[in-house]
């Protein structure tokens, strides 16, 4: 059973470098396997380890340009049944942000949005979607097979995605500017317009799907 264990450990807040201020929250949940993760973010970086543990742990920092302005920020975690959302909320006007580094079950399946920041996932084995709109997106997610399914999305930013060599997907990737690459012979690159590139092909039995996009930035497709 998904249940909260730990609501927050907080620690005091500290002077940063200038005016700044922050933060520390550790949030953990117990959960089974295979949760059903989504995590929302406006401001600050997002980083996913997958681990063998049935557990959730969110440690969030964060940081505004004075005391209230942390305040107002919460980090809601809710459980409910096999699904476990992780939210940055704001109260009032924001002007901070929050920068996550979560471990989650190797076994789950993310849905992971953020306004302003970079996203980086490793070790996962389930599904992945992951949208930034200002940032990059890094994800290793080994073998790609079966019915899974990878969707990376970036408007103003790159993407690298590392697959097992012996997956098992369908890709399509797509820059409106820049380039896509892949060290997989099987997919076929073509350039868009002067400025844009796509690619698509299979790699194995093409029962998996990757899809890349990016408005602006470059697409690489690596071997793990």
């Amino acid at each position: 059973m998904t249940r909260l264990l730990a609501v927050a450990s907080l620690f005091a807040l500290c002077a940063c470098t200038g005016s700044q201020v922050r933060e520390q929250v550790h949030k953990s949940v117990s959960t089974g396997a295979a949760p059903a993760v989504r995590i929302d973010n406006a401001v600050g970086e997002i980083r996913v380890t997958g681990s063998q543990k049935h557990t959730i742990d969110v440690e969030a920092v964060k940081t505004g340009m004075s005391v209230e302005a942390v305040r107002n920020i919460d980090i809601d975690v809710q459980a409910i049944g096999n699904a476990v959302t992780i939210a940055t909320k704001y109260h009032g006007f924001g002007n901070g942000g929050v920068s996550y580094t979560i471990s989650v079950p190797a076994g789950a399946s993310l849905d992971v949005t953020n306004a302003t920041g970079e996203i980086r996932i490793e070790g996962i084995d389930g599904d992945v979607k992951a949208v930034t709109q200002t940032g990059s997106v890094q994800a290793n997610v080994g073998r790609v097979s079966a019915r899974r399914s990878i969707d990376l999305t970036a408007t103003t930013g790159s993407i690298k995605l590392q697959i097992g060599p012996q997956s098992d997907a369908r890709v399509e990737a797509r820059s409106n500017i820049g380039d896509v690459s892949s060290d997989f012979s099987s997919i076929q690159s073509s350039r868009q317009n002067v400025v844009g590139a796509s690619a698509s092909g299979s790699i194995g039995s093409g029962t998996a799907t990757i899809r890349l996009t990016t408005t602006t930035g470059s697409i690489a497709l690596r071997r793990s």
